[in-house]
């Protein structure tokens, strides 16, 4: 029995490839993978609860290719880490079992931050809106926004960064400056930066003045 794990995209996908006695594809009459996730603290191993049943995925005939079986599940319902992949397929009234690993890391490209910064002159107030992007999609619990706003020699304006550790329902922060005084022939940028709790993610947003 071969066996297969790889991500691709935003999926994991585990197969098997089955034979006979001579060599010859032949599908199994059952098969499974089962994830063990490697502990970080001593390297033991554990069924991870988050997959399947107990970390146990049934895997189904691909197509009509005779002895391709396999499975796939979303990487983004897995936490990063380190798995050891089980497999087992009873082929001819035996059971075989065979052994692969799996590595989840997270793609720093996946997420993102993104923003937009409003001045208005009229009563010298910026507002700033931020949020995190994963797979296109809005972060809702993002843990803190920070913005540091920088003229156009490079000199930050503000006597300290806006932080916020409270985004709203949608997951976006809204930062408020009061009398930030900025003036109209001058241009000026923004660095934000959200944390989701374990990284931080940056990005730079310039800004737009109202009357």
């Amino acid at each position: 029995m071969l066996t297969h794990v790889t991500v691709l995209g935003e999926f994991v996908h585990v197969a098997v490839g089955c034979t006979d006695a001579d060599g010859e594809a032949v599908d199994p009459s059952a098969a499974v993978a089962k994830f063990f996730r490697v502990s970080q603290s001593d390297g033991s191993l554990f069924p991870d609860p988050n997959i399947g049943s107990n970390g146990v995925l049934t895997l189904a005939k691909e197509g009509d290719e005779t002895g391709f079986w396999g499975a796939a599940l979303e990487v983004a319902g897995l936490e990063a880490g380190q798995f050891v992949v089980l497999f087992r397929a009873t082929i001819g009234g035996t059971e075989t079992v065979g052994v692969d690993y799996l590595e989840v890391g997270e793609d720093p490209h996946l997420r993102e931050c993104a923003a937009n910064a409003v001045y208005a002159n009229s009563s010298d107030t910026m507002t700033v809106n931020a949020w995190l992007v994963d797979h296109g999609r809005v972060v809702s619990d993002a843990a803190e926004c920070l913005f540091t706003l920088f003229d156009d020699a490079g000199e930050e304006v503000l006597a300290e960064p806006l932080v916020s550790d409270a985004a709203d329902e949608n997951g976006v922060f809204r930062l408020t400056a009061e009398g930030p005084g900025l003036c109209h022939d001058r241009s000026y940028y923004g660095k934000v930066a959200v944390s989701d709790g374990l990284r931080t993610y940056s990005g730079l947003v310039g800004l737009v003045t109202v009357e």
